[in-house]
């Protein structure tokens, strides 16, 4: 079925798109999907819009994909100016357009009054990742209501006095203070008994940092310093972790939904810390290495075969992933961090909802990857905007 032009002009739909249609009642149909990628204001206005390019791509000749800004919005018209790429001119063309029938966000984190706007006109659970902040108290709550999960999870708590400091300090040989919304491993501090004193370790950029205090009262001074005044701590107990020649590593697991709206993991990167270093975000200094290196040096000390290990490590994952949707959700793509302690039994430790780019080396190990990363939560789009047809 064709549209004339005055009636793509009034649906605000560009001519010659192709797009699906779908009957909704008798007479009533829908045409889609059409799916909008909420992104950073400044991506728009510097014209950083490449970052999108493999989206828009795979879109072309399945529906319609724009580019929008919160400031987009314009509730009074029920429309969004946009950017959606034109293939033919190879080029992003400005345009107003339809609401659209499910959102990714990219904002980071999110920006509610924008989901307030769009959920007035498009209903709920049609935006993902509805929330990709999690931050780590609220990770740690959603995991534990889990009787299966809870086993997995260091024992975590809010540090509002000093005393929940000494409660861990007597417990655990080591003890993890981090900042509740912190980022990039910014302001975390290891906090050691030793030889009747405390030796805090932080990193100061990618430098490994070694301070001994004579009592938990001098902590928060160290916590102001490292994280900032305004920040919130949590105490956490550290895992005495297995390591890799000598370096602290720790497993990424990627997991999606896909057009049938289930999680699926479909890869998994190891990282480990700078020599020296005991923190294994990219950010200070961590590197990737290959899955195949790390089992080979590990597989002695794991109590599994290494598939046995994978499977639980991914099934850890994808149950995290659920609590974590049932929270908070829509929730579309996470990247689960899990470390190993030293007798091979994983604990799983935060979930970043927007997790970065995969050096390509390491990409090797799941060469689907490279695809799956657009094509999955384009697929759970549309899924959301029920339009689950292949992509």
């Amino acid at each position: 079925m064709s549209l004339s032009k005055a009636a793509c002009e009034s649906l605000k739909i560009t001519e010659g798109l192709s797009l699906n249609i779908k009957s909704v009642g008798p007479g009533e149909f829908r045409l889609g999907p059409i799916i909008g990628i909420l992104t950073f204001p400044h991506v728009i206005v510097k014209k950083r819009l490449i970052t999108y390019l493999n989206y828009a791509k795979r879109m072309t000749r399945t529906g319609l994909l724009y580019i929008f800004k919160p400031e987009d919005i314009n509730s009074k018209t029920n429309t969004i100016i946009g950017y959606r790429y034109n293939e033919a001119a190879n080029s992003w063309q400005k345009g107003v357009f339809p609401y659209p029938d499910a959102v990714i966000d990219r904002i980071y984190p999110n920006n509610p009054e924008s989901h307030h706007k769009l959920e007035k006109v498009i209903g709920q659970n049609r935006i993902f990742n509805k929330k990709n902040l999690i931050n780590k108290m609220e990770f740690y709550r959603a995991l534990t209501n889990d009787s299966f999960l809870k086993e997995f999870i260091p024992e975590t708590r809010l540090f509002r006095h000093i005393s929940d400091l000494d409660y861990f300090l007597n417990k655990y040989p080591e003890v993890f203070l981090k900042p509740m919304d912190g980022m990039k491993g910014k302001g975390i501090i290891s906090v050691i008994p030793r030889n009747g004193r405390l030796l805090c370790q932080y990193m100061d950029s990618k430098i490994p940092v070694s301070k001994q205090v004579d009592q938990t009262s001098q902590l928060p001074e160290i916590m102001r310093r490292v994280g900032g005044h305004s920040r919130s701590y949590i105490v956490q107990a550290a895992i005495q972790r297995m390591e890799y020649r000598r370096r602290p590593f720790n497993f990424r697991v990627l997991v999606t939904k896909n057009s049938s709206g289930k999680w699926a993991a479909p890869a998994v990167f190891a990282k480990a810390a700078i020599p020296g270093g005991f923190l294994t975000n990219r950010s200070l200094g961590a590197e990737y290495i290959l899955l195949k290196n790390l089992f080979d040096n590990i597989k002695d000390h794991l109590p599994y075969s290494k598939d046995d290990f994978y499977d639980l490590v991914t099934d850890l994952s994808l149950k995290a992933a659920t609590a974590l949707d049932n929270e908070f959700g829509p929730l579309g793509k996470l990247g689960i961090d899990i470390i190993v302690d030293a007798l091979g039994k994983p604990w799983l430790i935060e979930a970043n909802g927007n997790p970065g780019r995969i050096c390509p080396r390491v990409q090797d190990e799941f060469p689907e990857w490279k695809n799956q990363v657009y094509d999955h939560p384009l697929a759970y789009a549309r899924y959301l905007a029920g339009f689950n047809t292949p992509i």
